[in-house]
């Protein structure tokens, strides 16, 4: 079951002290250099999903938390409806080459293949 995206209002950017939001539970992303009573209190931004699949939970220029996603698809995330890129890396298999990936992958589990 997905979100039924045409009754949602059109939404207007939400920031908290400065930082981008979640649309839906409004909580402030978690940055690399927050302490970790500023973590505490923030959550992890979403992946990237596949266009196809984004277009079936939001708005083209949404953003979400990992959390609020999985609520909307109604389902755990799998590595299938990722893209392949160095922001995904930890949720899905990346070079180890990848600075980026390898330090965002830190703080990441795998996610499963497929449902």
């Amino acid at each position: 079951m997905t979100a039924d995206i045409t009754n949602l209002p059109p939404r207007d950017p939400v920031f908290a002290d400065g930082r981008r939001c979640c649309d839906d539970c409004k909580r402030a992303f978690l940055h690399g250099r927050d302490s970790l009573a500023q973590a505490r209190m923030m959550v992890r931004a979403g992946p990237i999903l596949h266009d196809e699949l984004w277009a079936t939970i939001a708005h083209e220029d949404a953003f979400l938390c990992f959390d609020c996603t999985e609520r909307r698809l109604g389902r755990p995330l799998t590595q299938a409806g990722l893209i392949p890129c160095s922001f995904n890396s930890g949720w899905i298999s990346f070079d180890d080459a990848d600075v980026a990936a390898t330090r965002r992958a830190r703080v990441r589990e795998l996610l499963l293949e497929r449902p």
